[in-house]
């Protein structure tokens, strides 16, 4: 596992919550989703800074289990969304 240390503050990120969705998507608007990863959400405890790391083998948009991926995770909460 990586140190994961907060520039700003200089301590070592706690983690928050494993597990967490996070979506990739082609534009910045964020329409059109392209991957979907479960990775790990660590935080600063000073600052709230926040870092995903861990990233596990993403479903890609062509996979045909993937839009069913994508409706799942948004139906069951936080969700981090990026271009």
């Amino acid at each position: 596992m990586p140190l994961l240390v907060c520039t700003k503050c200089g301590v070592t990120m706690r983690p928050k919550k494993t597990g967490v969705t996070a979506i990739e998507y082609r534009d910045p608007q964020l329409i059109d989703p392209y991957r979907l990863y479960s990775c790990d959400r660590y935080i600063c405890h000073l600052c709230g800074a926040s870092v995903l790391t861990g990233w596990g083998k993403p479903v890609e948009h062509y996979d045909s289990r993937f839009e069913e991926k994508v409706k799942e995770a948004e139906d069951c909460g936080e969700i981090i969304k990026f271009f």
